[in-house]
């Protein structure tokens, strides 16, 4: 779901603006060597629970820095028969009420998750367990932070797509592709 409307056009600045993003994240990306999953994995991120997908920052999403390709809350891994490759970064707002900067306009909409049983969140952001929550700093609530993706690889739906299922063979098609147009 999200707040950003729906029928609002692109301009010219919006479609710069976005594609500027996916570059600092790409090379961000690059530069922090995170394509290496070990390298990712020793600067602090660590699979969410029960997401095979998702591999969070504590210390990313608990400072006060929002939509930093030098910080990204999140580093999205598949699984591949040649390990875990990286396909884009996600970024979380601080609160469940917060709004994500819509920098981009209608492409880089942010997306939340309502879900059906009250969840803790840390600080108000990081999820734990379902409600009762057992810690004074846990939040229990209905919705999920805002996020957004930015996908490093030709996402079908779009750099900024909120589907995550990504087909075996499709996957491998854009990782190729993805990695050939950069020369690596």
């Amino acid at each position: 779901m999200t707040r950003y409307p729906t029928d609002v056009p692109a301009t010219n600045n919006h479609i710069l603006a976005a594609q500027s993003l996916i570059e600092a994240s790409f090379q961000a990306a690059a530069r922090n060597r995170w394509f290496d999953f070990s390298k990712g994995m020793s600067d602090g991120h660590k699979r969410s629970a029960g997401d095979p997908n998702h591999f969070t920052n504590v210390e990313f999403i608990l400072d006060e820095a929002t939509l930093d390709p030098e910080r990204p809350e999140v580093l999205m891994y598949y699984e591949t028969p040649t390990g875990n490759k990286l396909t884009g970064v996600m970024f979380l707002a601080r609160t469940p009420d917060e709004q994500g900067p819509q920098v981009s306009g209608p492409y880089t909409r942010w997306h939340y998750h309502m879900w059906p049983e009250l969840t803790c969140l840390l600080h108000g952001i990081l999820m734990t367990t379902r409600a009762p929550c057992s810690d004074v700093d846990e939040v229990a609530t209905y919705m999920s932070p805002e996020m957004m993706h930015v996908w490093l690889i030709d996402h079908p739906n779009g750099a900024f797509a909120t589907p995550m299922q990504l087909e075996p063979s499709l996957l491998a098609d854009l990782l190729e592709r993805r990695f050939a147009e950069r020369g690596w």
